[in-house]
């Protein structure tokens, strides 16, 4: 691993856009370390090279994408928004933010969000386990409860955040500024539906 991070930056970022794309079209199993170097302009051995194994290539990028995604809702996190929905919101923006930058984020997540090969499997529930750790204290540390309605259940509103995030990820295509745009927009008006159906009247 030191091999790859002592590589320039961009070097670097072109080795793992090429392997965040190969491991999202694939799948962890299905992918080849030749169609990550092919991919990337450089030869399998430099693949092993830099990071040993396909496996330590994968859980990098697994590691990566964890802090890259969560690095700018913790610099923030003493300054966020008291109202749950505003802080969906903030969320929503930086992590979308994010993938200006990183192209293939998104295929990758979601291919990881549904992989079972049990070569990988018990790393990735790590991984699991800190991220619905992350979301929770991210979601619900800090709020404005008393703005809810008195019979909802907060945990299962949180449920419903994350799943509709991921089903809004699985179902678009962020290839554009527009499209990102587009995304944040549409996010935003079913959180505002959300709200007006769990607040109680005096906060709508």
């Amino acid at each position: 691993m030191e091999n790859f991070l002592s590589l320039p930056e961009d070097k670097q970022k072109s080795i793992r856009d090429a392997a965040l794309k190969v491991f999202g079209e694939n799948g962890y199993k299905k992918a080849s370390v030749k169609d990550i170097a092919d991919e990337a302009g450089i030869s399998k051995s430099m693949v092993f090279h830099y990071f040993g194994t396909k496996k330590s290539l994968y859980l990098y990028l697994v590691d990566y994408c964890s802090k890259v995604l969560t690095g700018p809702l913790t610099s923030i996190q003493k300054d966020l928004p008291r109202d749950y929905f505003e802080r969906m919101k903030v969320a929503t923006e930086k992590q979308m933010g994010v993938l200006r930058d990183e192209p293939f984020f998104l295929k990758f997540l979601n291919s990881m969000l549904s992989e079972s090969d049990h070569e990988i499997s018990e790393e990735l529930q790590t991984y699991r386990d800190y991220a619905a750790s992350f979301q929770s204290s991210y979601a619900l540390d800090d709020i404005d409860f008393s703005k809810f309605k008195d019979d909802v259940d907060l945990k299962v509103v949180l449920r419903m955040m994350i799943w509709m995030a991921e089903g809004f990820s699985r179902n678009v295509a962020l290839d554009s500024e527009e499209a990102l745009d587009k995304y944040i927009g549409q996010f935003n008006e079913a959180v505002e539906m959300l709200r007006n159906n769990l607040y109680k009247e005096e906060y709508l």
